[in-house]
This record gives C-alpha cells, sequence and structure tokens, in this order.
C-alpha cells in the first residue's frame, strides 16, 4: 500500500529565533532540513531495517514549515512489532518542533 506524510515542523536556533534550512540541501549542510524516516522494530530492542525517508520538508522560512511525502510500506516493515517515524536531520543546535503529524493510507 501507499501512504501519505504529512507534518508541521517549526525550526528554531537554542536562542528561540526561526532557522531557515535550505529545502534540498544535503544532510552534511549546516542549513539542512531534516527528513523524517520510517523506522521498524522487532522484538523489544531490535529497531532495524532500511530507514527510508518517508517526508521531507518543502518550505522553510515560515514560522510553521510543511514537511510531506509519499511512501510504500515494504514488506519487511508491515511485518514488524513496532513502526515509528523519526524527524532528524537538523544541524546541531537547532531544535525541531512538530505538530499536526498525520499518515494516511492511498486509494489506488
Amino acid at each position: 500500500y501507499m501512504y501519505a506524510f504529512h507534518a508541521m515542523v517549526k525550526l528554531t536556533n537554542q536562542d528561540g529565533s526561526l532557522f531557515e534550512c535550505n529545502v534540498g540541501a544535503w544532510s552534511s549542510s549546516p542549513f539542512s532540513c531534516p527528513d523524517a524516516n520510517l523506522i521498524s522494530k522487532y522484538g523489544l530492542t531490535d529497531w532495524t531495517g532500511e530507514w527510508p525517508i518517508v517526508g521531507s520538508m518543502v518550505e522553510s522560512g515560515n514560522e510553521w514549515n510543511v514537511m510531506e511525502g509519499i511512501f510504500t510500506v515494504s514488506a519487511f516493515d508491515a511485518g514488524a512489532g513496532t513502526v515509528a517515524v523519526e524527524i532528524s536531520g537538523a544541524p546541531a543546535g537547532v531544535n525541531i518542533q512538530i505538530d499536526k503529524v498525520s499518515i494516511s493510507r492511498i486509494e489506488e
């Protein structure tokens, strides 16, 4: 099945000012934007798998910015006991706040 991921993301520096990331920049860039990854867990502690990117920032510069993506759940992820979404990848010292997170199945 295919799914749509959507979240609102606010990025701030340690002093509380807004951080504007460079949409599409590599993760090694000092202005990189965070991504959302799907993480699957088998058993009690084994977080494993490919950690595919399921959402990326599509804008920056607003107080709250859209992060979205479309993805297919693999057989590996579908068989996991627990699946989580991790949003990470902002530069050190940048705080990530998230709101209005949704994952919806897309009818094919």
